[in-house]
């Protein structure tokens, strides 16, 4: 503030009368205040009479408070900024101030927030971050609302959660475990240590992680060309003493079958033989299944033979009957292969009595 020079002034009481001197100086009546109470300076007369010399009060700028302390004055202070500096001594607990991570000490001051247990004042705790610290004892049970409020069953979660080496119990409840789709096998964490997430393939099956690269040397794929030196993995079988099938259905994976012995089990696939008979062809129309062959509707080949010791040949004809001018003629020796499904089909004629003939019966698998 710009300071402004007073020329000349003259104070005057009620009556007219100066208030000063006559020697510049101002009478002032201090009441309350002995002499040894009035702060340096100030001239007192023997009846508690202040002095104040007002000769130069052209040249003031301005005035300096001063406080009691209850003993002398004391002069009232700011800082370099010109804020007034003042000391809390009760009342607001802030006689200290502390930088943020500062280690507690009992010896420290300062205003703490506390909460009540209902009977005592209790500390409210944060963690190495600061967050205040909540232990959630009970929850409300009503249902999700539409402001996203829900109850908690706590009771619920802590049945889920195990302790690590805990005996299993019948009944225990627990939480399913989320696997990630990882298709690419991308890293899922990066340091040792880490918890990591379970990863899957696209099928949700869960892949081998170890020597992927040696067991990959093992897998053929269909039609592919064999190699000298290809590794592979034994093929285990499954014993049956008594043969029975392992297969569910038709296009099922099955295992293979052996004996006690370890003998492995096989069917043959095609024609194989099921019956063999010798026939006493006459010199008369005959047909195959009215002799010891029968009747048979799933052949797949029907090989007949005359006998090397025949005296005399046999014709073979169809279900319409053979003779002496119809069918295949069969020299003592000759074979002759049918291609029929059914014996019902087969005729035979001697030449005369007593030819034999050989007859062997196969089916199909």
């Amino acid at each position: 503030m710009a300071s402004v020079g007073v020329s000349s002034i003259k104070l005057i009481d009620s009556d007219g009368d100066a208030l000063d001197d006559g020697s510049g100086r101002l009478n002032v009546v201090v009441h309350g205040l002995t002499p040894a109470e009035v702060p340096a300076g100030i001239l007192v007369d023997g009846v508690g009479a202040v002095q104040v010399d007002i000769a130069a009060i052209s040249s003031i700028v301005g005035f300096q408070v001063q406080g009691h302390d209850g003993s002398s004055w004391q002069d009232i202070k700011t800082d370099a900024d010109g804020h007034l500096q003042v000391d809390i001594l009760s009342g607001g607990g802030g006689e200290e101030q502390y930088a943020d991570g500062t280690v507690n000490s009992g010896s420290y001051k300062g205003t703490i927030a506390a909460g009540t247990d209902g009977a005592n004042y209790q500390f409210l705790k944060t963690d190495t971050n600061g967050r205040l610290q909540i232990d959630v004892l009970s929850a409300p049970t009503t249902a999700v609302t539409n402001t996203g409020t829900f109850a908690v069953q706590i009771a619920s979660v802590e049945e889920a959660i195990k302790s690590e080496d805990s005996v299993h119990s019948s009944g225990d409840k627990g939480i399913m475990a989320l696997a990630v789709n990882n298709v690419n096998r991308d890293i899922l964490s990066t340091d040792s240590g880490d918890y990591s997430a379970i990863a899957v393939d696209r099928y949700g099956f869960l892949p081998l992680s170890s020597n992927i690269g040696a067991m990959s040397t093992l897998i053929r794929y269909e039609d592919s060309s064999h190699s000298s030196g290809n590794q592979g993995i034994m093929a285990l079988a499954v014993s049956k003493n008594t043969f029975a099938s392992n297969v569910g259905a038709d296009g099922d994976y099955a295992s293979l079958l052996t004996s006690s012995r370890g003998a492995l089990y096989v069917e043959p696939v095609g024609s194989v033989y099921v019956s063999y008979a010798q026939i006493d062809v006459d010199n008369a129309l005959e047909f195959l299944k009215y002799t010891s062959v029968g009747t048979v509707t799933n052949c797949s080949e029907i090989i007949l033979q005359a006998d090397h010791d025949n005296t005399g040949y046999i014709m073979i004809g169809d279900a319409g009957g053979a003779s002496a001018t119809e069918g295949i003629r069969l020299e003592a020796g000759d074979t002759f292969i049918l291609g029929t499904n059914d014996t019902r089909n087969v005729s035979m004629w001697g030449s005369a009595a007593n030819q034999n003939l050989n007859c062997s019966i196969l089916k199909s698998y």
